[in-house]
């Protein structure tokens, strides 16, 4: 892998598990679904694609089964304008599969992603990272998926001269390994970031804290730390350097890939260098849009709503302007007895 800043590399590159989801239309429940929408989703794809429509040059590590889902899956990332030249066809193991489940208001995760392609990827798959970004881009759900991967993410974020920045959402998993394993493994990792996201309540199952201020005890040494409290705030700690921007109040239709939403939207402002508040502004408008959508992957904020990000006062935050910016009123929502399908905010289970 190459270390010294390369200004021809791309702006980020992020490394992990692109997947195909399949879900009930109309937030049917999956056992009476008669047919299955097909998306692409990940993490760590979410944030590429969402990066990308927002002008980066983004390119994506990782690995898909040579089959119709792995060509499904590259041709939606080159179309939103990722280099693909790294991602690896394996001709034995298949491209991981997940499904959503809705049942009275909630989502339940299902994964078929055991023996996948990216469950065979390791620290060789850096090597195919032909010029260093400026960012690289992971998350913990990448360590859960073999120990050949949590070798990956330990190389990595191993210190060296000249490496690049990394971000690292914590992303913990349920489904894929225990709270008790998890812990350690993903607090190690996050210490040796340059820029952390981590949800409150997923801090406070992991390492047992309560507040951003105990997360921060935690990772004292992490240049940025970033922690989302759901509808509430999201708080970023450059420095000694604090940041509170209350969350916007929008109708939740589901809350998967609003997280990497988040993050997408961060990382496009720390790559302009803007000021905090308009960087964690722009996270919380492009997670707005992923509450209002069924899709793990959506739109980015327009340019009028990202310059007024920067430049509108405390005032015009969630209030009545901005909410019934169209971006925020659902446009293209499945629609539920004429109405737009809400969902209470909540994490979704993964089984």
């Amino acid at each position: 892998m190459s270390t010294g800043q390369d200004l021809t590399g791309p702006d980020v590159v992020t490394v992990g598990e692109p997947l195909v989801q399949l879900s009930p239309p109309s937030g049917r429940r999956l056992q009476e679904a008669g047919t299955l929408d097909v998306h692409t989703a990940g993490a760590e794809m979410n944030v590429a694609v969402g990066l990308a429509r927002l002008g980066h040059r983004c390119a994506f590590v990782g690995r898909v089964g040579a089959d119709p889902f792995g060509a499904r899956i590259l041709d939606e990332l080159r179309g939103a304008g990722v280099d693909v030249s790294a991602v690896r066809r394996d001709p034995v193991r298949p491209t991981g599969v997940y499904l959503k489940d809705h049942d009275r208001g909630t989502t339940s995760v299902y994964y078929y992603r055991e023996g996948s392609a990216a469950a065979a990827m390791g620290p060789a798959d850096l090597g195919s990272v032909a010029a260093s970004p400026r960012w690289f881009h992971v998350t913990g759900i990448t360590a859960a998926l073999s120990a050949s991967c949590a070798a990956l993410l330990d190389d990595l974020l191993a210190a060296r001269p000249g490496r690049a920045r990394i971000s690292f959402d914590v992303n913990h998993r349920p489904g894929l390994w225990p709270d008790a394993r998890a812990g350690q493994v993903l607090l190690d990792l996050a210490r040796r970031a340059d820029l952390v996201f981590v949800g409150r309540d997923e801090a406070a199952r992991l390492w047992g804290t309560d507040t951003a201020d105990d997360v921060r005890r935690l990772l004292p040494e992490v240049p940025v730390l970033v922690v989302k409290d759901a509808a509430a705030a999201a708080t970023s700690m450059r420095g000694r350097q604090v940041t509170t921007v209350a969350s916007l109040p929008v109708p939740v239709v589901e809350a998967v890939g609003a997280g990497d939403a988040f993050a997408a939207g961060y990382l496009s402002a720390t790559l302009a260098e803007t000021d905090e508040r308009t960087a964690l502004r722009r996270g919380h408008l492009f997670a707005a849009r992923a509450l209002l959508s069924v899709a793990d992957q959506v739109e980015p904020p327009p340019p009028d709503l990202l310059a007024d990000a920067a430049d509108r006062d405390d005032s015009w935050w969630g209030g009545a302007e901005l909410l019934q910016h169209p971006y925020l009123r659902g446009r293209g929502l499945p629609v539920v007895g004429g109405r737009p399908e809400s969902r209470r905010a909540v994490e979704p289970q993964e089984v």
